[in-house]
């Protein structure tokens, strides 16, 4: 969890001119339950049942808004709120990220036609000019989480095969607002790497989707990317690429 103690003269934060220290709270004795907790670049200290009041008040509030059918906006707030106590890759800034950047794809007024390109690369990690900016970032971010948790899909598959499939789609969305740029946004080139990426994206949620039960939730997802993987598949030959149909 992040450090809220404040660099300077007094460690403690009492002092209004102290500055965040920027560290990360560990576990002295990471096999230990009751281990205390010190911060990695500061002398503050917590005990293990302050850190577990905290990550459980927040862990509730995070279960109760993810309960309750949240919004984009309300996911962004309860994002930046939990992100000021917990490091980014915390499985509390986990669950309301994967679920977040769901919602920038399928919820009225985040839909892919109608993202800015600030939000697009937000969500998917691109830099790009223009108005689009909100998912590749954060999906990548997140399967990069995913993948050392479990790199062979043992048992997140899921969550992967979902981040997969989302960075697929704003990749293509991405891709088709700056060919439908006058001139083009995009050089043939690279409208055959983004084309490619995203083809492999596919695939690989489909491999990993593979053993899933056809009515389970997996089985669904897959029957998404199976579908997706044959639309896009469409566009390649439509915009006469090669190379790019066997990722």
């Amino acid at each position: 969890m992040t450090c809220l103690g404040l660099a300077g003269n007094d460690v403690l934060g009492s002092s209004s001119e102290g500055t965040p220290c920027g560290g990360i709270q560990l576990p002295l004795s990471p096999l230990e339950e009751d281990s205390d907790w010190k911060c990695d670049r500061c002398p503050i200290t917590l005990s293990s049942s302050q850190v577990n009041d905290l990550v459980t008040r927040i862990g509730d509030e995070v279960e109760n808004i993810l309960r309750g059918g949240p919004t984009v906006k309300q996911l962004e707030e309860l994002l930046d709120k939990v992100s000021t106590f917990l490091h980014p890759n915390h499985y509390h800034c986990y669950a309301v990220k994967h679920s977040l950047v769901q919602l920038y794809g399928h919820q009225h007024g985040y839909k892919p036609q109608q993202l800015t390109q600030q939000q697009l690369d937000k969500k998917y990690g691109i830099h790009v000019r223009g108005l689009l900016r909100t998912v590749i970032n954060m999906c990548r971010g997140l399967l990069t989480t995913t993948e050392t948790l479990d790199p062979g899909n043992a048992r997140l598959a899921l969550y992967s095969s979902v981040l997969q499939y989302e960075t697929h789609n704003a990749v293509v969305q991405s891709a088709r607002r700056r060919l439908s740029q006058q001139p083009p946004g995009i050089s043939r080139e690279e409208l055959a790497s983004k084309v490619k990426e995203a083809r492999q994206l596919l695939v690989r949620a489909g491999q990993a989707l593979a053993p899933e039960p056809e009515l389970s939730a997996g089985g669904r997802m897959l029957c998404l990317v199976d579908k997706s993987l044959k639309e896009l598949d469409i566009w390649v030959k439509e915009l006469g690429l090669s190379g790019t149909d066997r990722g």
